[in-house]
């Protein structure tokens, strides 16, 4: 026979569910508050990401958009330009710079080194247009020359590297008569001992035993930058053609500077002195962008 309960037992039964009922409910609505905040913040992270992504292609894209103004800019200009035979040899690599550049630009290669090789390709055109204009130096801060943009990036290959590069741009001065001599012969070092450290020779016979070698027995310049492409993930040969194209140029250039067929000493302006640096230094970022 069931117990029989007091009227003030039935009320204390009562109250007790009541407050089971009440503390159910309080954890329910706790835990959709929490769950609410959560999609609430996912949903912020993803707005910003959004934000982020959108604001970085408006970048990139602003960037593309001026990249290749300035190399259409830089091409128009070199068609009106007279090449003196003394730069027919950089004309030449000018060109073969461009056309690579070109075939890149229609492959699927790598879109954020493309850019970078879009950039490099103008640097190119622009060289050789400031070389053959005489006219006087635009109004340029002189710091300029000083300031650099890549030891950071050397100095993650070798404190070496890092500091040669700052002698390097130390000795771009326009009173140094021989400044681009002293820029290029320090640059055409760091370039190779870059690549080298880079793509070593053992470690590019390792993965390529069967790769052309030069005259010395080592790995050409091509199959090291391939070694680079391959070991970063972004191997394309229309991206290997222009790296290689890209530095033969400077080589040629190098060599064009060095010539000091340019008055006495081969004194270069301010102007000049400028657009070889921004040259070289932008090759430098771009080798950065493919170390392994």
């Amino acid at each position: 026979m069931p117990r029989r309960m007091s009227t003030s037992q039935i009320q204390s039964k009562l109250r007790q569910a009541q407050a089971r009922q009440r503390a159910a409910i309080q954890k329910y609505n706790s835990e959709v508050r929490a769950y609410n905040n959560k999609v609430r913040q996912n949903q912020a992270k993803v707005r910003r990401a959004v934000d982020d992504y959108n604001r970085a292609v408006r970048t990139h894209n602003a960037r593309v958009r001026g990249n290749q103004a300035r190399l259409r800019s830089a091409l128009n200009r070199l068609s009106t330009q007279t090449v003196t035979v003394h730069h027919a040899s950089l004309r030449q690599s000018v060109t073969s710079v461009t056309s690579a550049y070109e075939r890149l630009d229609r492959s699927d290669a790598d879109p954020f080194l493309s850019d970078l090789a879009e950039r490099d390709a103008a640097n190119s055109v622009a060289v050789l247009n400031s070389l053959l204009t005489e006219e006087d130096d635009a109004p340029l801060p002189s710091e300029e020359l000083t300031t650099t943009r890549v030891s950071e990036s050397l100095s993650e290959f070798s404190g070496d590297l890092s500091a040669r590069w700052s002698g390097a741009v130390y000795a771009l001065s326009p009173e140094n008569p021989d400044a681009a001599r002293h820029f290029c012969t320090s640059a055409r070092e760091i370039i190779a001992d870059m690549l080298d450290d880079m793509a070593p020779d053992s470690e590019v016979f390792l993965q390529f035993p069967d790769c052309e070698t030069t005259d010395r027995g080592t790995p050409t310049r091509r199959w090291k930058v391939h070694y680079c492409l391959d070991r970063s993930g972004v191997a394309h040969s229309t991206l290997e053609s222009f790296i290689d194209a890209n530095i033969s140029d400077l080589s040629v250039l190098f060599k064009d500077l060095n010539s000091g067929a340019h008055g006495p000493a081969g004194k270069y302006s301010l102007s000049q002195l400028r657009a070889i640096k921004v040259r070289v230094e932008d090759t430098i970022e771009f080798m950065c962008q493919i170390a392994p």
